[in-house]
């Protein structure tokens, strides 16, 4: 192990030299990261530049510029303001019952360079994983990826600051059809609006250069057209996720310099027009970050991780109960570690959250008004994305990228099984070396 742990330093140390200081402070939760490389390197320590206040990044534009094997179909993004496109079906399930299409990001190269490759699997019904041969280059590093509605498109943003749109409609077909360049900030967070109309990108920036939430609508044809006007200009946001069909609950918002602002965790309305805030409330004493917040289906619940790097805060689990225009804390998990993701499953009884270094899946089951920890999923190895499989006859299904501590990289397929009970089905192996090493995942819904 130690031989692998001064492997992966060679061949990362170039990478990681190159990236401003300030940078890395950023990510890193402890100045101890760099020795987590066990599990073969924390590959969330490679950020871009996201120097707050940085002006230098371009205005939301669509890049023409054609890369390497990339389509160059491409849409105008400089509108302020957009008229919604017209309706459109938007939820296709016609594969509800069968296979579904998994695209992943791959972050390295076999050198240690920053990867640039999305790579498709599928998901059998029988919940074991195939392989479709189909890698493809992007362009960028990837740091997440969602399917539209209907599952034969997909959105992915990187650290490039570009969102791509995907064509995906079949696991042995996938193309980039359009590319559009955001203002510099870190981005991890792409949500669809419950109507599947519109896509909102979370920048987390310190300023609202980047800073805040876009917004685009998408059209039939799965292209974003963006509007510029409903921009909302939100330091520090991480995260958003729907609790109604037009109010959202957002992590961010806080700031510990210049003027102080308090309130950490906010309640928007989507007008139609932009974000009007709802509530603004104070949930942490110090800073707030979070990976995926979850919503209940029967939106009785909010889970929202903190992942914070600089506070004592940051293991903690929030649960929210939306009464009115207001958000009221009803429990808080802690003794948790570096969580990221958090994912209700389709019945509301089970909570999962991810701990990234740990290398586990922490499982909650749902007793009364509250939530009482049962057995982990351990032995994962640095699992920094989770999705579900939240409709079918897979619902349940949790696919779990990660490096294992041996060097090999993985896919995981768990199942929720009952409340509070998640057992391991299958495991796919992605391959040893760095070039494998897994990005973020998603599943077509």
């Amino acid at each position: 192990m130690r031989n692998l742990r001064l492997l992966l330093r060679l061949s990362l140390g170039a990478l990681l030299l190159s990236l401003p200081a300030c940078d890395l402070l950023d990510d890193l939760s402890t100045t101890e990261d760099l020795d987590v490389l066990d599990d073969v390197g924390d590959i969330r320590d490679v950020t871009p530049d996201t120097t707050p206040g940085d002006t230098t990044q371009p205005d939301a534009t669509t890049d023409t510029r054609p890369p390497t094997d990339v389509a160059t179909d491409t849409t105008d993004a400089e509108e302020d303001t957009v008229p919604p496109p017209p309706p459109c079906p938007r939820d296709d399930r016609s594969s509800e019952q069968g296979p579904r299409t998994l695209l992943l990001g791959l972050n390295y190269e076999a050198d240690g360079g920053e990867g640039r490759r999305l790579r498709t699997l599928t998901l059998q019904q029988d919940g074991t994983i195939a392989d479709n041969g189909v890698t493809i280059d992007v362009g960028q590093r990837l740091t997440q990826i969602v399917f539209a509605a209907n599952g034969l498109f997909a959105y992915g943003i990187g650290e490039s600051y570009e969102l791509l749109t995907i064509e995906a409609r079949s696991a042995g077909s996938v193309e980039v059809i359009e590319r559009t360049t955001l203002p510099g900030a870190g981005y991890r967070s792409l949500r669809l609006s419950p109507d599947g109309q519109r896509l909102h990108v979370v920048g987390f920036n310190s300023t609202t250069e980047g800073g805040g939430i876009h917004a685009f609508y998408i059209a039939c044809d799965g292209t974003l057209q963006r509007d510029a006007e409903a921009y909302a200009p939100v330091v520090l946001a991480s995260d958003l996720a729907f609790v109604d069909d037009d109010v959202a609950v957002v992590a961010g918002g806080q700031r510990t310099f210049d003027t102080p602002i308090l309130e950490d965790v906010r309640l928007m309305r989507w007008t139609g027009f932009g974000w009007d805030e709802l509530f603004a409330g104070d949930f942490f004493a110090e800073s707030v970050r979070s990976g995926r917040i979850a919503v209940a289906p029967d939106r009785s619940l909010i889970a929202l991780p903190n992942n914070g790097t600089f506070t004592a805060e940051g293991g903690a689990v929030l649960l929210l109960r939306r009464e009115g225009d207001t958000l009221v804390e009803v429990q808080r998990l802690t003794g948790l570690e570096d969580v990221e993701d958090a994912w209700f499953s389709p019945d509301g009884q089970t909570l999962i959250v991810n701990e990234v270094e740990p290398g586990r899946i922490a499982v909650f089951r749902r007793q009364g008004a509250s939530f009482v920890a049962s057995t982990p999923v351990t032995g994962l190895g640095l699992p920094d994305y989770v999705t579900m499989v939240l409709r079918g006859n897979q619902q349940g299904r949790v696919l779990v990228p990660s490096v294992r501590p041996a060097g090999n990289s993985t896919i995981t397929v768990l199942n929720v099984s009952a409340p509070g009970q998640v057992q391991v089905t299958s495991t796919f192996q992605l391959g040893n070396g760095v070039e494998n090493i897994p990005g973020p995942i998603a599943v077509r819904p």
